[in-house]
């Protein structure tokens, strides 16, 4: 059933009745984001032809008001609406800096639950990494490449292929509907519910019931070659390769059937339904992407270590994700230290080697506080080296299995939720029942000087430098 259209099962009104609601914008990004609606379910019914680039689209969205509302707004770029109603009556619009403002026939209630419906079209237009510096030419959303399309749109890029309130804050289930020509193949985020072959055409629909932010929602067309297997616990997982991805490659991501059960085993069952990894041809994309459920590599990053990084995201990330922007060491210091664990998870000397190697970087490069303050240091050092050590040095001052217990409960308690980095300071001190913690972690995620490793000798630092070259670490050098 759809609410008339749009909600495709009575799971999504469940999930719909737990969300909370939300105010719009975050201080990094303040354009993006619209006050007053609080998203609860998307159902996107898009065709794509891939040559040329160009999407025509149906989005139905089911919202909550978060105030008394006369009109509102939807972030969208370079896609032109040709109709929208709103609880299926036509409502007037316009289309201006990026911005689809609404104005419905009836005012709406503060805590009424309303349909939208927005009929749209138009071709490939990205935008601008607002993380990157002035004339890189990176850029984010809706994106292609030779006969293929790819979304990637951390942190504001959703809007370039769906109006959407692109605010970190309002996560939403989604529902997926994309119909691409034969011989392509479509994979969204979710779960694959059914493939309807429609004679030249085929329609792909995807779902996906736990909240999900904006900017992990992402669409793939091409003609891909579909391998699967199966992790413990009955998790699907599946690659999505090109004709160019090689069987190392191949191999790499389907590594995270192994991983799955051991990340499971310390961190609480996997998240979702299914996992996936997608193989993107396109040299420019320089790094991968933890979109939800289904991973986004360039060609030539495919190892088990990477892997196992966007695999961690799962957890940390996207079923337990921020609540701004500026504490997304939450997210990446987290995968980093299973992107260190992993290699080395039967090897104690030569984990402690990588990490040691890790800090005595971080101590030598001066890197500053894991809690960024401007949206340039979103992928920096800061973020990755910085937040790992922040879990490093509590793992040497409480040991591996308690800190295992706070990642643990840290990731079952905020399930599908949004933290802040002083929720985390209070989970250690309470799942550790040691208060002076709490000191400890504020040097460590906030201190402008990197603080002492503790249990640690300086000429155990000076041999794990000279012995150890530094981890690879593939995203905290996308920018």
């Amino acid at each position: 059933m759809r609410l008339q259209y749009a909600v495709s099962s009575l799971a999504v009104l469940a999930c719909v009745a737990s969300l909370p609601a939300q105010a719009a914008s975050d201080p990094f990004f303040p354009t993006f984001g619209n006050a007053g609606i609080d998203v609860q379910h998307y159902d996107l019914a898009l065709t794509v032809d891939p040559v040329p680039a160009h999407i025509a689209g149906k989005a139905t969205l089911l919202v909550k008001a978060t105030a008394n509302l006369t009109s509102f707004s939807l972030d969208l770029h370079a896609l032109t609406v040709s109709s929208v109603k709103v609880n299926l009556k036509t409502a007037s619009f316009n289309q201006s800096n990026d911005k689809l403002t609404i104005t419905p026939t009836k005012s709406i209630k503060s805590g009424s639950v309303f349909a939208v419906e927005i009929a749209y079209s138009g071709n490939s237009d990205p935008i601008a990494d607002p993380t990157a510096p002035d004339g890189s030419g990176v850029v984010l959303g809706w994106l292609t490449y030779g006969k293929s399309a790819y979304v990637v749109s951390e942190p504001v890029g959703a809007s370039t292929f769906f109006p959407v309130n692109d605010d970190l804050k309002d996560k939403a289930t989604y529902t997926f509907r994309v119909t691409v020509p034969e011989p392509y193949k479509a994979a969204t985020n979710g779960r694959l519910l059914n493939v309807k072959d429609l004679g030249s055409k085929r329609r792909y629909t995807f779902e996906m019931l736990q909240p999900m932010a904006s900017w992990l929602a992402t669409v793939q067309v091409n003609q891909f070659k579909v391998v699967e297997a199966k992790a413990s616990g009955g998790i699907k997982v599946r690659t999505y390769a090109t004709s160019d991805t090689t069987n190392e490659a191949i191999a790499g991501f389907q590594a995270a059937k192994d991983m799955i059960p051991y990340l499971a085993a310390r961190f609480g069952p996997y998240p979702f339904e299914t996992y996936s990894s997608v193989a993107i041809d396109d040299p420019t994309l320089g790094y991968a992407l933890e979109t939800q459920s289904i991973s986004v590599f360039p060609k030539d990053v495919f190892s088990s270590d990477f892997v196992s990084h966007e695999l961690a995201h799962q957890w940390f990330g996207d079923s337990v994700s921020v609540k701004q922007w500026k504490d997304l060491w939450l997210a990446e210091g987290f995968a980093t230290y299973v992107e260190v664990l992993w290699p080395n998870r039967a090897d104690k000397a030569g984990y402690d080697k990588a990490m040691l190697a890790i800090y005595n970087d971080v101590k030598k490069n001066a890197v500053g506080p894991a809690v960024v303050d401007k949206p340039e240091d979103l992928f920096s050092d800061r973020t990755y080296n910085r937040g790992v050590m922040v879990l490093y040095a509590l793992e040497k001052k409480i040991g591996q299995p308690m800190l295992f217990k706070v990642m643990r409960t840290w990731a079952t308690e905020n399930r599908y939720h949004k933290v802040t980095t002083a929720d985390f300071v209070d989970t250690v001190v309470r799942v550790t029942r040691n208060k002076s913690l709490r000191d400890f972690l504020n040097h460590w995620i906030y201190d402008a000087t990197v603080p002492t490793l503790p249990g640690t000798s300086a000429s155990a630092i000076a041999k794990a430098a000279s012995g150890a070259s530094l981890p690879t670490l593939v995203e905290s050098h996308r920018r």
